[in-house]
């Protein structure tokens, strides 16, 4: 495969926002490692989702999904997984859904032009 470009991605399941540091951390290890593979695999693109608080699932409703707190733990995670992203020279794509701390455009939009985005801690 050296020399190849795949025009594919690689999706995982994490959930980057779950309330136990050590199960965030966990998974924000399976997304910079599906990035490493994407990176070596000539992949273009990581896509994962956010999660949820809801012991049920990622995909399941959670009040506190949407709490101004759990939009920095996202980013907070994120900046962990862009940084392993751009050394690989991958995209991260995230995934939204009403489900999650992204459920509207409107809402991340928002949430990105407060200064969330910039404000958000550095660690899990």
């Amino acid at each position: 495969m050296q020399g190849s470009t795949w025009s594919s991605t690689v999706a995982t399941l994490t959930t980057l926002i779950h309330p136990d540091a050590e199960v965030r951390r966990t998974n924000i290890a399976d997304l910079t490692a599906a990035l490493r593979i994407a990176g070596a695999a000539n992949c273009l693109a990581v896509i994962t989702g956010a999660g949820s608080h809801n012991p049920g699932g990622a995909w399941w409703p959670h009040a506190d999904n949407y709490s101004p707190q759990t939009f920095d733990q996202l980013v907070a995670s994120l900046r962990q997984a862009v940084k392993v992203a751009e050394d690989e020279g991958v995209l991260l794509g995230l995934e939204g859904s009403t489900l999650t701390p992204l459920r509207n455009a409107q809402t991340t939009a928002r949430r990105a032009r407060s200064g969330r985005l910039a404000r958000a801690p550095s660690t899990p």
